[in-house]
């Protein structure tokens, strides 16, 4: 067959109407150009929320809650070690941190074993021969608290861990 001008054109095969109705390359490409850019606009989106909720501690790797710290002095008064809160970041409250203990070694020494600070009370000296005070104002742990610890019980070179749920709080050793 033939086109003539002014005339009807050929009829299409019908293998290739099919390729014919399919959109321009150029076309394609701009399709597919765009849904990545989408994608990457999500992930980044993603990425900046996860990190903005892990900044504001609404989620954390530490169980949920925000990063907490305390910072303690430590020193010698008579037959204890005193460790004074120096300075605490968030507000904790005595019942939700506790205290362990290790000799020299790394060996946990019985019974401090995660013992609330709530539990270190004076009455209790007999059982643990550590005890909190309380002398901040508040529910909560606060700076000027302090933790006194027997020095025939836990001698020097005995290591403490004070931690809450889920973070170490504060370590050390006493010297």
């Amino acid at each position: 067959m033939s086109y003539q001008p002014g005339g009807q054109p050929p009829a299409v095969p019908p293998w290739q109407m099919q390729q014919t109705m399919l959109p321009p390359k150029s076309s394609r490409d701009t399709k597919i150009a765009l849904i990545v850019v989408a994608v990457t606009v999500v992930i980044v989106l993603a990425a900046v929320f996860a990190w903005w909720f892990l900044s504001q501690g609404l989620v954390g790797t530490n169980g949920g809650g925000p990063t907490h710290a305390l910072g303690l002095s430590i020193g010698s008064a008579g037959a204890n070690w005193t460790m004074t809160v120096a300075s605490v970041s968030g507000n904790m409250r005595p019942s939700e941190v506790s205290m362990t203990m290790f000799d020299q070694n790394g060996a946990l020494i019985s019974p401090m074993s995660s013992v609330p600070l709530s539990d270190l009370t004076l009455a209790n000296w007999v059982t643990y021969k550590v005890a909190y005070q309380k002398l901040s104002a508040g529910n909560y742990i606060g700076v000027g608290d302090r933790i006194l610890v027997d020095k025939m019980t836990y001698w020097s070179g005995c290591r403490f861990q004070i931690k809450d749920a889920s973070t170490i709080l504060s370590t050390g050793r006493f010297s």
